[in-house]
């Protein structure tokens, strides 16, 4: 792996992460106690079980992503600010700029030597401090590929996502710390007299945020464990979902900072563009059968078992349990059927279709929501940003896509 921060001029680039394998899952904390308690065992009291080659796998219960064949993730932070009207002169209103006086023409001077033009305020950092920040994500998975819309011909890579209804719950829970008690400013309150800290904040100056995903191939699963019957009516455990494969996905999304109220009493983040194209997009339709397995049986399993939790990230068992009909064997994954909570029987392949559902060559989706009226006389937008070049941007009106 190789991490860049601000290594190249370009602020677009602030932060590279270059990597030849990428992995997000939810990590097994329980696990990792384990762990903890058997490092402080001593050798002798440790059971052969906790002495085994599991201690150096992936200490997981749930994988989400798996990107390989280099992989790039980059983050850019550019600053902006406003050119009031005694700066341009004869200009009025205001403008903005990404060009800054350098830090060494700031010159700070004694009150008594700081004089400024007639009609002006001194002012040191004037032309050097920024009002606005503009922040960018991206994901490129592989970063040697030509991601123009002409090239369809898909990478040799192996990407995967893998969604569960579970995994969207936990998703959901861990977003809600960053908006309750957890982000609450620390000592401060009647408990801790003293003079209150106004902290600088940074989403109060951040006017945009713009993402962009490009993967060539990609499978996206989404699977949902059940309870089902069995021919003699036996409870047995069963996966049903989609699966898609796609050759390329390319996606860009526009957040700008807009007014909620008038006269700028209120703002928020909102989407106001965003764009999603992918090229051969084969959908098929999975259902997994756990044969001799019931639901009390797994959940035993995945509370008794400290192994559970583990993931594999390819399939190599009984092949001839898989039904696919035209052979292709890339669609298997056992990540696929990993649940939060849940694990899969020991020595058990399951019983698992992969038929055929739907099939599109091209598939694009264009969002524009200005919610500027140009018949409205309100002389002021909702918002003032959303065009600026703070990333290398897919949407275009010219290229061939529209």
């Amino acid at each position: 792996m190789n991490w860049e921060i601000g290594r190249d001029e370009d602020p677009r680039k602030f932060m590279v992460v270059d990597s030849e394998e990428f992995l997000l899952a939810i990590p097994d904390f329980a696990r990792n106690a384990r762990d903890e308690f058997d490092s402080a065992t001593p050798a002798e009291n440790k059971s052969a079980l906790s002495s085994s080659s599991y201690e150096s796998a992936a200490l997981f219960k749930k994988v989400i992503m798996k990107l390989s064949g280099r992989v790039r993730w980059l983050v850019g932070l550019m600053f902006e600010q406003e050119i009031t009207e005694d700066q341009l002169g004869a200009c009025k209103g205001k403008t903005r700029s990404f060009e800054f006086k350098p830090h060494y023409e700031v010159t700070l001077k004694a009150p008594t030597y700081a004089k400024a033009p007639p009609g002006r305020v001194y002012d040191a950092f004037r032309g050097f401090r920024s009002h606005h920040l503009h922040l960018s994500l991206a994901i490129l998975s592989p970063i040697d590929r030509d991601w123009s819309p002409a090239n369809t011909k898909p990478s040799t890579s192996y990407n995967t996502i893998h969604l569960t209804p579970r995994f969207f719950t936990h998703f959901f829970s861990w977003w809600g710390l960053f908006s309750g008690v957890m982000s609450l400013p620390i000592r401060q309150g009647p408990l801790w007299p003293g003079p209150e800290k106004s902290n600088k904040k940074f989403g109060r100056h951040l006017a945009t945020i713009k993402y962009k995903l490009c993967i060539s191939p990609l499978f996206i699963s989404h699977m949902y464990k059940h309870n089902d019957k069995d021919e003699v009516g036996k409870d047995v455990v069963v996966a049903t979902g989609l699966k898609a494969k796609l050759d390329s996905l390319m996606v860009d999304i526009h957040q700008r900072r807009e007014e909620t109220l008038p006269n700028q009493q209120s703002t928020a983040m909102r989407i106001n563009q965003a764009e999603l194209d992918f090229h051969s997009a084969d959908i098929r339709a999975v259902s997994a059968f756990i044969a001799g397995a019931t639901p009390d049986e797994l959940m035993k399993q995945a509370a008794e078992s400290p192994l559970s939790g583990l993931t594999e990230t390819r399939h190599s068992g009984d092949m001839s349990q898989f039904t696919i009909p035209d052979g292709d064997y890339s669609w298997i994954d056992m990540d696929d059927f990993i649940e939060l909570d849940w694990v899969l029987p020991n020595n058990k392949t399951p019983k698992t279709k992969i038929m055929p559902l739907a099939f599109t060559p091209r598939f694009t989706y264009f969002r524009q929501t200005d919610h500027t009226d140009p018949n409205c006389c309100t002389p002021n937008p909702c918002s003032p940003f959303g065009d600026e070049p703070t990333h290398d941007c897919l949407m275009s009106e010219n290229n061939g896509r529209r």
